[in-house]
């Protein structure tokens, strides 16, 4: 009976013993530190891979353990933006110093403020991810490629552009946009829209409020749709075979309104688009085209590059009948000096120049005339 009893009172001390010890932890749990994460006015979403594993936007703070992570911004290339550690003392340490800088639980994306000017297009567009902007924006960037697109025309990326380390932008397609320091900007040109008297409300791609009655609207290279109540057709904007060659297509496309039928004739426009100057880039066209072309006497250049300045000031007066002149003047000195003065391979960069600034401006060239 005794031994029955001491083995009782054994399990008993046991049982306490057990109950009263602390919870044992598995000797391969890390602790792990919230970290903050300042992505420096970045609108659009990032992902830390391991850092809860879902995409975030604006600045978060994540609870991460010790180890190895990267960081990626969604639809921005590269994939990965840079990578970082996190110390077993919630230091945080970054691949790349010029992409974002660490600290004592923090991790500081770097960003460059990129000024993108719309030119005057009257719809809204989106960077990558983000949500749609309208207008001219100024927006924290950092180092990487993004995808530039409007909303409801095609095609869906009309182009891509980068920000460099040192917050330079260059666009990958210099058709579409001009890059700078710190800028962005789209190359647009001015559509007259004659809606043949057409009544009633109609947008194009994704103009907002409508519009009514004859428009003229500064349009980037894309395709757009035409739509008036149920009648809708598309058109493409085009500058494929030169920046300053644009052309429309169709011209006209007839309309059916109350079964009464209307012809709405689209075609090319002089009117200035916001803060691109379609005059000014085909002038500094030509302009840089005589500044660096194989001349061997100094008058010569000199006579021609009065002639383009003069042309450029009859066109900025609307005086299109005497820039013509002008430039005709320019294009007979080249043949000129072609071959004597003048490399001919120069002689036909300036006039190619003088043409294509003239077919972009609708400024006529009686010296072209058959």
């Amino acid at each position: 009976m005794k031994t029955i009893c001491k083995l009782i009172t054994l399990v008993v001390f046991a049982a306490l013993v057990l109950l009263l010890m602390p919870a044992a932890r598995p000797a391969h749990a890390d602790p792990t530190f919230d970290i903050s994460v300042d992505v420096g006015g970045y609108p659009g979403r990032w992902w830390v891979p391991g850092g809860g594993g879902a995409l975030a936007a604006e600045n978060q703070v994540i609870a991460l353990a010790p180890g190895a992570y990267t960081f990626s911004l969604v639809n921005v290339l590269p994939n990965v933006l840079f990578q970082f550690t996190v110390d077993a003392a919630g230091n945080v340490t970054t691949s790349d110093p010029a992409q974002a800088t660490g600290g004592l639980l923090s991790l500081t994306l770097i960003t460059h403020p990129v000024a993108i000017d719309a030119s005057g297009y009257p719809g809204r567009w989106v960077l990558s991810d983000w949500p749609a902007f309208s207008e001219n924006q100024t927006i924290p960037l950092p180092a990487a490629t993004y995808q530039f697109s409007l909303i409801n025309v095609l095609p869906n990326v009309l182009f891509q552009f980068t920000v460099d380390p040192a917050g330079g932008v260059m666009s990958l397609d210099d058709h579409k946009a001009i890059g700078g320091a710190g800028s962005l900007t789209l190359i647009t040109r001015s559509i007259h829209f004659d809606l043949g008297g057409a009544p009633g409300t109609w947008v194009f791609g994704d103009t907002s409020p409508s519009l009514v009655g004859n428009q003229t609207s500064c349009l980037t290279p894309a395709t757009y749709n035409f739509r008036l109540g149920a009648e809708t057709f598309e058109y493409a904007v085009d500058n494929s075979a030169g920046v300053f060659l644009f052309t429309v297509s169709p011209t006209s496309a007839t309309i059916l309104v109350g079964g009464t039928p209307y012809t709405v004739r689209l075609s090319l426009a002089t009117t200035p688009c916001g803060g691109f100057d379609f005059g000014d880039l085909a002038f500094d066209n030509l302009d840089s085209a005589i500044a660096n072309a194989d001349v061997d006497v100094a008058g010569v250049r000199n006579s021609l590059q009065a002639k383009a300045g003069a042309a450029r000031a009859a066109f900025e007066q609307g005086n299109l009948a005497t820039a013509g002149n002008i430039l005709c003047a320019l294009l007979h000195e080249v043949d000129a000096q072609d071959g004597q003065h003048i490399a001919p391979a120069s002689a036909q960069d300036i006039r190619d120049a003088v043409e294509n600034a003239a077919a972009a401006l609708g400024i006529p060239l009686p010296c072209m005339v058959e």
